[in-house]
C-alpha cells in the first residue's frame, strides 16, 4: 500500500509538472491594423536608401546586429540610394504556416516592391516575412539575408 501511494504521488506530481511545461505561453500581438503598420514601417525603414541612420536599419531586423557591418558597405552601394519598399499585403500567420516557412512563430508574410529613387520597380512582386521579435514587429533576417545574398554572387553575407 505504501509503495502505491509513493508512486501515486510521483505520477501526479509528474502530470503537473508537465501540464505546467507544455503549456503553452501565449502571445499578445497588436491587432491585425496596428501589425500590419509596425510591419510595414520595418519595412520602410530598412529599404529607405535615403536614410543614412543605420541602427535604426539594424533595429528593424531580426536578430539584426551581426548584420550591421554589411548593412553599412551595402548602404554606400549606389544601388541602395533612393531604394525604398512598397508595402503591399501583409498576412499574419498561424504557428504551421510559420513552421512551413522556417520561421519561428509569430510570423507574417509579406508581398512587397523594391523601387528606385525615380520609383521604377527594381523588386517587382516580392515576398518576405517579418517576426514578432522581442515584442515588436521586425523584418525577418531570412528576407534580408536573401535579398543581401543576390547582391552577393548567391552566397549568403557575413552576419547571416
Amino acid at each position: 500500500m505504501r509503495c502505491i501511494s509513493k508512486f501515486l504521488i510521483i505520477g501526479l506530481t509528474a502530470s503537473l509538472l508537465l501540464a505546467a511545461c507544455s503549456s503553452s505561453s501565449s502571445v499578445s500581438l497588436p491587432s491585425i491594423a496596428k501589425s500590419t503598420e509596425e510591419i510595414t514601417n520595418s519595412y520602410v525603414t530598412l529599404f529607405n536608401g535615403n536614410s543614412p541612420n543605420l541602427q535604426e536599419k539594424v533595429n528593424s531586423i531580426q536578430n539584426g546586429a551581426p548584420l550591421e557591418k554589411t548593412l553599412a558597405h551595402f548602404l554606400g552601394s549606389p544601388i541602395a540610394k533612393g531604394t525604398h519598399a512598397k508595402v503591399i499585403m501583409v498576412h499574419v500567420l498561424s504557428a504551421v504556416n510559420c513552421k512551413t516557412n522556417l520561421e519561428p512563430y509569430p510570423c507574417a508574410i509579406i508581398d512587397y516592391e523594391l523601387l528606385t529613387a525615380t520609383n521604377s520597380i527594381l523588386l517587382p512582386a516580392a515576398t518576405g516575412f517579418a517576426v514578432w521579435w522581442h515584442n515588436r514587429w521586425v523584418v525577418a533576417k531570412t528576407t534580408i539575408c536573401s535579398l543581401l545574398a543576390l547582391e552577393n554572387g548567391g552566397h549568403a553575407p557575413s552576419g547571416c
